[in-house]
């Protein structure tokens, strides 16, 4: 009997305790369930990323394609104003300076001529143009400057990233080109933008330079500034209106 009793004692006792247990386990566990819960509801939501539709893949990679020609055919147009511009201030006949200006397809070696001749050259027709010279050699380091801006623009390999707001071209991410590298924490299109503009206010300065030595009557210009970089949002703004101007959308026909 007092072993039955122990026995029983003993059973009864280990189910009490496994109760206890069970019962702090189960208290425990909604404590920490409870935690999570305040922590999540604590934490920000995460963006909630869909994929993008063919028509958004096309318009990130149109875009892209755009302001990577509008940075070629700007800095192309930069170079063939400087070239006119070499002509004159090199002081030599011009067909052998055309000659130099075209003998070598390496923009930098070309800019480098330009400056290294422009600093030796006579200073023939600029007489009464203060500071037309320093000008000039300004403008070409400038243009040394932003040829390096054009050759990430040109030469970086991009792919497409899908982000919360939409797809965008970016440059490559695990890439070890010099070029991406360079890139890397810029937004694209603002960038290219930016460096549009620059070469084409360093044309409208070379032109109105060329005029200037060309014509005595013609006042020597101002150095231009060196323009700011847009809000993406303003410039896709700007992009798409000009896009809508150029293309207007056609009004449909009513079918009877």
């Amino acid at each position: 009997m007092l072993t039955r009793g122990f026995d029983e004692a003993f059973a009864l006792g280990l189910l009490v305790g496994v109760r206890r247990f069970a019962g702090w386990h189960a208290w425990d566990l909604l404590s920490r369930v409870k935690e999570r819960e305040d922590s999540m509801a604590a934490a920000p939501e995460r963006p909630v990323i869909r994929y993008p539709t063919d028509k958004e893949v096309r318009e990130a990679f149109v875009a892209y394609v755009e302001a990577v020609g509008r940075v070629a055919h700007a800095w192309n147009y930069l170079m063939e104003t400087m070239g006119r511009l070499f002509v004159i201030v090199s002081g030599i006949d011009r067909t052998i300076a055309a000659a130099i200006w075209y003998a070598s397809d390496n923009d930098r070696v070309l800019l480098e001529i330009f400056k290294a001749i422009t600093a030796k050259a006579p200073e023939l027709g600029w007489e009464g143009k203060k500071d037309a010279k320093a000008d000039v050699l300004w403008l070409a380091e400038r243009v040394s400057n932003l040829h390096d801006k054009r050759n990430n623009a040109v030469h970086a390999p991009c792919s497409l990233l899908v982000e919360p707001d939409g797809p965008t071209m970016v440059p490559q991410l695990f890439s070890d080109h010099r070029r991406a590298k360079n890139l890397r924490g810029t937004e694209l299109l603002v960038e290219f933008d930016w460096c549009e503009r620059w070469a084409n206010a360093l044309t409208t300065f070379a032109r109105a330079a060329e005029q200037a030595l060309l014509y005595g009557d013609c006042p020597w210009p101002e150095k231009p500034d060196k323009p700011d970089r847009m809000q993406k949002k303003a410039l896709l703004a700007q992009r798409r209106r000009l896009r809508i101007e150029l293309h207007p959308p056609q009004p449909q026909s009513s079918q009877e």
